[in-house]
């Protein structure tokens, strides 16, 4: 018997939709600490919050969606499990459950890293597609969604750019809709211009990162300001956080460009490098590669030819007693 989105309300509950939005934002409304703070909180994910995380979601939630089959979740609306569009909490419903699928990125490792990739992530790209395609009033990620419910500019700025990582994250989406996320980030960026009074430091770098492979690499390792990028003597504040994660989202156009998917992720499907992907790991110092994994990416390939899965398990660095 085919699987019900009633079956998968039962796992997905607005208790734990709830749950992961707070972890993910745990400042007080109308309280939001720095940029600086907020980027490296998000984008430099403490130990305790990594396992925060895992505890909250793997056994209640990435454990048993992993035990239904793939083609029946993906033919489900998931936006069935969330509130109607005019309830208080449906962004921050909305918002936890795409963190739910879209993170569990940072807490699975091994072969459990083939579901991310391979399970999670298009489930959580359907998704983050119908979310977006609403009309404006009913958009979760627009700003309008969180201005109306009493949140601050800064507050919508750190929480809009969730709602498109899964779509970042989405081969496919990066080779066929490139655009609107382009779109997107200008309108943003617009937005924070206005809003800051502030210029974008790196708005003439965009054309050079667009065709760089390395110029994501090189953002990442520098990571989210710590100070003002128009006085370094004062601590980073929401607008140069939102300059910079602008860049690091535009920075994902020339890897998908170049080799129309991710190439330190597309093994974790079940596909094999072509020699142009190799190329990519030259000039990125073999970023995200590690060879200790040669035999469980082989095993992941085996699978997928096979068509079979081996079960989820828990990351063991979060759970002692995981096998």
């Amino acid at each position: 018997m085919a699987i019900t989105i009633e079956q998968v309300r039962q796992i997905l509950t607005p208790e734990l939709l709830h749950a992961v939005y707070r972890l993910k934002f745990p400042w007080p409304k109308n309280e939001p600490p720095s940029g600086a703070t907020i980027g490296q909180m998000h984008f430099r994910p403490s130990p305790s919050y990594m396992k925060s995380f895992h505890d909250l979601i793997f056994h209640s939630a990435l454990l048993p969606l992993s035990k239904l089959p793939l083609d029946e979740l993906m033919s489900l609306d998931l936006t069935e499990v969330l509130p109607e569009a005019d309830a208080p909490d449906y962004p921050e419903q909305s918002l936890g459950l795409i963190t739910l699928l879209d993170q569990a990125r940072i807490i699975l490792k091994g072969y459990s890293f083939r579901y991310v990739r391979a399970f999670f992530d298009p489930i959580c790209e359907k998704l983050a597609r119908q979310l977006i395609a609403l009309p404006g009033d009913f958009r979760p990620d627009g700003k309008g969604a969180w201005i109306e419910r009493d949140y601050t500019m800064d507050e919508w700025l750190v929480r809009t750019l969730w709602f498109w990582a899964p779509l970042v994250h989405s081969d496919k989406f990066m080779a066929q809709d490139r655009e609107d996320l382009k779109d997107w980030l200008h309108t943003i960026r617009s937005n924070v211009r206005t809003y800051s009074g502030k210029e974008d430091p790196f708005v003439q770098l965009e054309d050079a990162d667009d065709r760089d492979v390395r110029a994501f690499k090189t953002v990442e390792d520098e990571g989210p300001p710590k100070t003002s990028y128009e006085n370094p003597e004062e601590e980073a504040d929401v607008a140069d956080y939102a300059f910079w994660w602008i860049r690091i989202l535009n920075s994902h156009f020339a890897i998908t460009d170049t080799y129309k998917h991710y190439p330190y992720w597309i093994r974790w499907t079940g596909a094999e490098w072509t020699e142009k992907d190799k190329e990519f790991f030259q000039k990125n110092d073999n970023y995200r590669y590690d060879p200790a994994n040669e035999p469980i990416l082989e095993e992941v390939r085996q699978d997928s030819l096979k068509g079979v899965w081996k079960p989820l398990k828990p990351n063991p660095k979060f759970e002692t007693n995981a096998q």
